[in-house]
């Protein structure tokens, strides 16, 4: 068993939790009840929700802004979209923004017509449950790019200098059955702490470490 795991089957209610980050008073609400015990040394983190975390991911200035579209299951495509404006209709669950999109667009609604009519059908599928999937859309001036790979994001957002960045690669990675449960900052690269299954009864512990560029290791992984 790996030795650092090993310290959250056999004492994690003996272990203190670190300093949790300050959600602010919106989003506590939606955060799970209890702090999962971490390892020494390390930040706990009560939020685990990839959309949130993006919301946190700086952009600029070489983006105006970007957008992580979820689409529900059996969205085909949108309709009434025009290359001048319209609507989109297509199943959207959910939109998060981080940034102005279209904020330096010389034609700002034309811009904004196409991040609305952005699709593809390509994504990650974060929630097998529910058949939903996510991609992005970044925006550089006028030009709506959508982006589905890890590369391409990473090409966007890196070097992974931030925390929300490197929970943002893991969750997409391992999926939003996994909980970030802390982490620990090194000055080339972050070790963070993936739980699966309920707080008071994690399944497993997995510890993954970020590097600046985006690369994902498994350090270490224990099955309760």
């Amino acid at each position: 068993m790996p030795r650092r795991l090993a310290l959250l089957a056999v004492t994690a209610l003996a272990i203190g939790c670190g300093p949790t980050i300050d959600l602010g008073e919106d989003d506590r609400a939606s955060a799970p009840p209890t702090t999962a015990p971490v390892l020494e040394g390390y930040t706990a983190v009560t939020f685990e929700n990839p959309y949130y975390w993006f919301g946190q991911v700086l952009v600029a200035p070489r983006f105006d802004g970007a957008v992580m579209r979820r689409v529900a299951e059996g969205a085909t495509g949108p309709s009434g979209c025009t290359r001048d404006g319209g609507s989109a209709s297509y199943g959207y669950a959910q939109d998060t923004t981080t940034g102005y999109p279209c904020a330096t667009a010389h034609d700002e609604a034309r811009c904004r017509a196409e991040l609305t009519c952005a699709w593809t059908s390509e994504g990650w599928h974060l929630e097998p449950s529910n058949g939903s999937r996510v991609f992005f859309v970044f925006v550089e001036r006028e030009s709506p790019t959508i982006v589905t790979s890890r590369a391409d994001l990473v090409a966007r957002v890196g070097p992974i200098d931030s925390a929300p960045k490197a929970f943002l690669l893991v969750l997409l990675d391992r999926g939003t059955d996994a909980k970030i449960a802390g982490y620990r900052a090194y000055p080339d690269r972050f070790e963070v702490l993936v739980r699966r299954g309920p707080y008071s009864a994690p399944s497993s512990d997995e510890l993954v470490g970020v590097a600046s560029d985006g690369t994902l290791t498994e350090i270490e992984r224990h099955t309760n």
